[in-house]
């Protein structure tokens, strides 16, 4: 958990909803990691979907990760849970962020062909863990790359032992895509860097 001020998490907050725009914002957390991901998606209305089918194992996994949907920013519960994503998650490397205009059930179905990349429902990519994902999406060929932004217009992660949020998007160059850093620290954001509000 990264202790952060006030300042810091509503930075934060607005570069996710003001880079949405008319898209939704989503989060894939893992709840493997933190039980407190699904206690506080006990919620009536809440929108989610576990990502991993626990029924090959066996047991039941009682925190898999899921694919939240995070609301509009005006609605009370959805704007406590994002605010508790981002102040209780990150540093512990549990969560990334994206925008799509695909509803929820649409994204899980794509999503699967990620999570099970090896044809075997028993072993699972984690491809959603910040420190996976930069290595897992940089591996892509550009058609594959191509294939994720259709679903996802763009994502957040963040960097480890960093106060570094990396925003990740569509590119027309050779790798077909590009990353800018946003810098949460309270100097980065007194001083107004790399604020993606007017892209």
């Amino acid at each position: 958990m990264r202790n952060l001020t006030d300042t810091q998490l509503n930075y934060i907050k607005s570069q996710f909803y003001s880079s949405v725009k008319d898209k939704t914002l989503y989060a894939i957390a893992d709840g493997i990691q933190d039980d407190d991901i699904y206690g506080k998606l006990i919620f009536p209305g809440a929108k989610y979907l576990a990502l991993i089918d626990d029924s090959v194992f066996g047991y039941k996994i009682s925190a898999p990760p899921f694919l939240i949907e995070l609301l509009e920013k005006t609605e009370s519960f959805w704007q406590s849970y994002t605010e508790y994503l981002i102040s209780h998650q990150l540093g512990k490397h549990t969560t990334i962020f994206f925008q799509s205009s695909l509803d929820l059930q649409a994204l899980y179905s794509m999503f699967q062909d990620y999570i099970y990349p090896f044809g075997d429902k028993k072993r699972f990519l984690r491809f959603y863990d910040p420190r996976v994902f930069p290595k897992w999406v940089k591996s892509l060929n550009l058609e594959e790359i191509q294939e994720l932004f259709s679903m996802a217009d763009c994502f957040w992660y963040e960097l480890q032992e960093e106060e570094t949020i990396v925003y990740f998007s569509p590119a027309d160059n050779e790798k077909g895509w590009q990353e800018s850093m946003i810098d949460y620290s309270e100097s980065a954001i007194m001083a107004g860097n790399n604020d993606l509000s007017n892209e």
